[in-house]
């Protein structure tokens, strides 16, 4: 389905641009005017008429808009791949951004217990909505969470991959989230010296479930953002009925209204 073009666009120019690995990068814009939105939601950049929405790093507070790109691989590259343009800005460029952000994928504060699984930049809605807690944005809750309350689970192939490694750890240190992030190919060389938890999230999952004493109690949410194949193993609450459901659904127990899911393509 076509996106329709908005009459006006809000500018961004780039004022960082942090390339991880070939493929991932973190890019920071200066808006024209500040773009209103809700932690978790998107926003929409467009280049000479091809149009994509990213995910949010940022929090509402901070005076830049943070964006974290996978670049698509070759192979799957069409003209109206956005990224590989993207790719070529430089510290100074300006981008065109819609001036609205949407997306219904947002923190629901009616739960105590937040269990947020991400693969790789799929973590990026996680960090808008810690760093907002952490600045005191969420109304009736409290901060630090009590009792272990936030749980972010992120998987990639190599360590090089999460692009918030050190902010998301400062955190846990700090007794403030608990963060395991898990790699899925450990014996590679770009993991050497790798001394955390390995394996694909979605397959540890039942296992830092039970560890973690997360259970389905009708006070704990799950939110699943990231590819696809690790959606449709945890959640797939999109699928067929005569497909099973994900484990979240039929093992682990928590209904389809506890299970809030993000694909990215």
């Amino acid at each position: 389905m076509q996106m329709a073009s908005p009459k006006e666009y809000l500018q961004g120019q780039v004022i960082e641009r942090r390339d991880l690995t070939p493929d991932l990068m973190i890019m920071k814009f200066a808006l024209a005017y500040p773009l209103q939105f809700i932690p978790g939601q998107y926003c929409t950049l467009e280049i000479d008429g091809t149009a994509r929405p990213y995910s949010i790093v940022s929090a509402p507070h901070e005076s830049y808009l943070e964006l974290f790109f996978e670049l698509v691989p070759e192979k799957f590259r069409t003209e109206k791949s956005l990224t590989p343009r993207i790719w070529k800005l430089k510290v100074g460029d300006t981008i065109s951004f819609w001036p609205k952000a949407k997306g219904a994928f947002v923190l629901d504060e009616s739960y105590d217990t937040q269990v947020m699984v991400a693969t790789v930049t799929g973590v990026a809605p996680y960090v808008s909505m810690i760093r907002t807690y952490r600045h005191g944005g969420y109304y009736h809750r409290y901060w630090p969470p009590r009792g272990w309350g936030w749980f972010i689970l992120q998987g990639a192939s190599y360590q090089d991959e999460f692009g918030y490694l050190d902010e998301l750890r400062q955190y846990h240190d700090k007794g403030w989230i608990f963060y395991v992030p898990t790699v899925s190919r450990p014996q590679e060389e770009r993991n050497h010296g790798w001394l955390g938890q390995t394996g694909r999230v979605n397959a540890i999952m039942p296992e830092l479930f039970r560890n973690l004493f997360i259970e389905a109690n009708r006070r704990t949410v799950c939110y699943l953002c990231g590819n696809e194949g690790m959606v449709q193993v945890l959640g797939n609450k999109k699928s067929r009925a005569d497909k099973p459901r994900g484990w979240l659904f039929t093992t682990a127990g928590f209904s389809e209204k506890e299970v809030k899911e993000e694909i990215f393509f």
